[in-house]
């Protein structure tokens, strides 16, 4: 039901966020290991032969990735269960908006953690749009997202801190107008 609500609500938004973190993806070594914080029942990562660790809160999320031949973890974002150092490459989409601001830094401060020095941390989320006079659909569709966190690209920098300077993009990534902000930084 999730899937068709996104097809329906934010057409186009699959293929714009591949093409968003196509380059980021391209420039990770072949091998490396990587960490999808809040993944869902799926990982978005899990394409071209890459190694993908999955984990999210939701066990049943971890079960059907699992069935689907990916490796998962159920855990809470907050509180990663690896060792520092673990990851070469260490993703979160999408997961921040559903967290409020505590949990938030502290899953930023968790993905920084577990990445390994020369390695990446690639956070993703939704942000409101700068105008809901200039742009109301986004705006509605933020406002009534199941996630009660979404933010503004200034709070968004808040959340981000932990995790030091970094690249800050925002990106029209849907159809419709929805919009991202990624921030990536090398550890």
């Amino acid at each position: 039901m999730y899937r068709l609500a996104q097809f329906v609500l934010a057409p186009g938004a699959e293929t714009g966020l591949r093409r968003v973190c196509a380059p980021l993806l391209d420039a990770i070594p072949d091998g490396a290991l990587y960490l999808d914080v809040g993944c869902g029942p799926r990982s978005r990562l899990a394409r071209g032969g890459r190694s993908v660790v999955g984990t999210d809160v939701s066990l049943p999320y971890m079960r059907t990735w699992k069935r689907a031949g990916g490796m998962a973890v159920a855990s809470d974002a907050t509180r990663l269960p690896f060792a520092g150092g673990s990851f070469e490459s260490v993703w979160c989409f999408g997961l921040l908006h559903h967290l409020d601001d505590t949990a938030a830094k502290q899953t930023v401060t968790e993905c920084r953690r577990v990445a390994k020095p020369g390695g990446s941390v690639v956070v993703l989320d939704a942000v409101y749009p700068r105008s809901a006079l200039l742009r109301p659909i986004p705006y509605l569709l933020r406002r009534f997202d199941r996630g009660a966190h979404v933010r503004t690209q200034a709070q968004m920098r808040e959340i981000i801190a932990p995790l030091g300077p970094c690249q800050e993009l925002r990106r029209t990534y849907a159809l419709n107008g929805l919009e991202l902000m990624m921030y990536a930084r090398s550890i």
